[in-house]
């Protein structure tokens, strides 16, 4: 054969090895690209291996850039790598980060972006040369890949048959293959965020609501084939809006962490701990035995009742736990959980701060609290609701000098209902803030008349807890007061005295809050002396008026002397504190005279009027109706 024709049989085996390297990317690239997640890491690890073997290196292995490490490029982790059979020691799977800051001038070539050729070891660091000659590394070739301008990692092959002249072909191939290896675990990991993100909680990382759905459906299904019982605890957490209107919103999310993890160190491994959302949290105990239910809820209420540190206070928080099992029944994921749901709140009936455990008599009550909470939110649109008017009576001189309104339903099939028959379903819905706003707007419009015959005429509307303690809702109560075009200073928000011992500090705040956004308002505390009363809150709350409870009222009249005595004692508080004071539950004239000769300005009840429509209170105040019906009385 002539020089000639040996040097185009060498650029023909040149072209033709050029094609099959290109053939070989193609190949590997769509290999890739188009594997599931699962399967990356071992399509990774082939890829390198088929490009080792056809470039007749013994090594091949990729390194990832984290920029979190120490150095100007961070540290590299070695993340797959593939070696030859009978290539020397082989690697324990552990290998050490390729150690480029040991290595001055390996460092500046890859931080320009530079491929690299070792043929000569000398030129590495003593730690590093002699690692490689022990494993019987005697050249590499390394080929850096970018991101965004900056370094992302590299391939590095390694031969233990010398040194070899690695082609420019091959360092190319490498960055090609290097940087499809990249982009395939950007998405892979991508994946599993938005995985993760899609069926666990972003702040507990515990898992959702969807992520519960489908463990349960499939503990259900397991413990059915063998007949094992499956248990559903659902807790929520007591009054944590109070909490978290107290703490910010960012306290709040601590805590909830907090919470999450302590249920997690009273839980095993084998169960679930889900959060639904806000503050209720599920527990799944598959394959429970008999007592561990009880067990596990008696241990979450004394973990969580354990005080814990939040922004610089103390919080001590309490969760009311439903519980349900599937034992004797085909119950789906959401009927357990429905099951689970009534029953904690049949434990916030009976006190809170306690455990319940489902029967079919909840589910009852749960079907007609569905079914009135639908017939009370078509009564707001279709005004089968009405107001009326309890006047309250100046005692000396028995004048009417306001009114308490007082919301009734008209129901379609059940008559008059009266507010304790379904006001304490609205409290637990969200339904009162639009009952309150309702009455709010009714009893401005029919009232407005007495606003301008009487120029003291005062009219107290009651306040609802969710409205006090929840910012965006005093926002709304806000709006509506303006709305209603009541004048602000004849206008009086009664609020309970057990609401407001709830948070006395936070209710301070937000009351300070109303006045200061509605100058003139007025604030009364409704049923005083029937809670926890303290003077501190006396003290702290910014109130204009006491009505005091008509339990006391009723021993006025009666050989009781320290019945007078309380209510004596409660007259001069109020007037010490510079407040009105309002008796409630006058039903005799004994009961008007007794208070008068204590001092008590003003009286409401049965005495002086029943709860009366507009027109009448209208006829009543015309015609002094209210001063000649007590004086025939006396």
């Amino acid at each position: 054969m002539t020089e000639k024709q040996q040097t185009r049989t060498t650029r023909t085996n040149g072209l033709e090895r050029s094609l099959a390297f290109e053939r070989l990317l193609l190949e590997l690239s769509a290999s890739l690209v188009q594997c599931q997640p699962e399967e990356l890491d071992g399509e990774i690890n082939r890829a390198l291996g088929r490009l080792g073997h056809f470039l007749g290196a013994d090594r091949a292995c990729l390194y990832r850039l984290s920029t979190a490490g120490a150095g100007p490029v961070g540290s590299l982790a070695c993340t797959h790598a593939w070696q030859a059979a009978d290539s020397g020691p082989e690697a324990d799977g552990n290998e050490d980060p390729m150690d480029l800051h040991s290595c001055p001038k390996l460092l500046q070539e890859f931080c320009l972006g530079n491929g690299i050729q070792v043929t000569e070891l000398e030129a590495l660091a003593d730690t590093k040369r002699q690692e490689l000659e022990r494993r019987g590394i005697h050249s590499m070739l390394l080929a850096p890949v970018s991101r965004s301008n900056q370094r992302a990692g590299f391939i590095v092959l390694g031969s233990g048959r010398g040194a070899i002249d690695w082609p420019e072909e091959a360092l190319t191939g490498l960055r090609v293959l290097a940087r499809i290896c990249l982009s395939a675990l950007d998405g892979q990991e991508m994946a599993t965020t938005l995985n993760r993100l899609a069926f666990h909680d972003p702040l507990t990382d515990l898992p959702n609501r969807k992520l519960l759905h489908d463990r349960l459906s499939r503990a259900l299904a397991r413990n059915r084939r063998a007949g094992r019982r499956l248990v559903v605890l659902l807790l929520d957490i007591d009054d944590f809006k109070l909490a978290n209107d107290n703490l910010g919103h960012a306290g709040g999310d601590r805590l909830l962490y907090k919470i999450a993890s302590r249920l997690r160190e009273v839980t095993e491994d084998c169960d679930t701990v889900a959060r639904l959302g806000g503050d209720e949290f599920v527990i799944v105990l598959e394959n429970a035995r008999t007592g561990q239910a009880e067990a596990m809820a008696r241990a979450i209420l004394q973990r969580l009742s354990d005080p814990m540190e939040i922004n610089g206070q103390t919080m001590v928080i309490h969760p009311s736990i439903g519980i349900s099992d599937s034992m004797g029944d085909e119950l789906q994921p959401e009927q357990l959980l429905q099951n689970a749901d009534v029953a904690m709140y049949a434990a916030k009936a009976a006190g809170k701060n306690r455990f319940e455990f489902f029967d079919s008599t909840m589910a009852e009550g749960t079907d007609r609290d569905l079914s009135l909470r639908y017939q009370l939110s078509e009564a707001i649109e279709n005004n089968e609701l009405s107001i009326l008017f309890q006047p309250r009576v100046t005692l000396a001189t028995r004048t009417i000098a306001g009114a308490e309104a007082l919301i009734r339903w008209k129901h379609p099939t059940r008559g008059l209902l009266q507010p304790d028959d379904f006001v304490g379903f609205a409290e637990r819905s969200e339904l009162i803030c639009a009952l309150d706003h309702w009455v709010l707007h009714q009893a401005a419009e029919q009232a407005a008349e007495w606003f301008q015959s009487n120029p003291d005429f005062v009219l107290s509307v009651n306040l609802s807890a969710r409205e006090l303690h929840e910012t965006y809702r005093m926002d709304q109560l806000i709006q509506a007061i303006h709305e209603s075009g009541i004048p602000v200073d004849r206008l009086e928000l009664e609020l309970t005295e057990n609401l407001l011992m709830k948070n006395v500090g936070q209710a301070s705040e937000n009351l300070d809050a109303l006045k200061k956004a509605v100058p003139g308002l007025r604030f009364a505390i409704d049923d005083f002396g029937s809670g926890y009363s303290s003077l501190n809150y006396l003290r702290q709350l910014p109130i204009d008026t006491l009505k005091m409870d008509q339990v006391f009222t009723r021993d006025l009249g009666r050989k009781n002397p320290r019945g007078r005595a309380i209510v004596r004692a409660i007259i001069e508080l109020g007037h010490a504190l510079e407040l009105a004071v309002v008796a409630e539950g006058v039903r005799t004239g004994k009961q008007a005279m007794s208070l008068q000769e204590l001092g008590c300005e003003q009286g409401q009840g049965y005495f002086f009027s029943s709860p009366v429509s507009q027109t009448e209170l209208t006829a009543m105040i015309a015609s002094e109706n209210i001063e000649k019906r007590t004086i025939s009385r006396l």
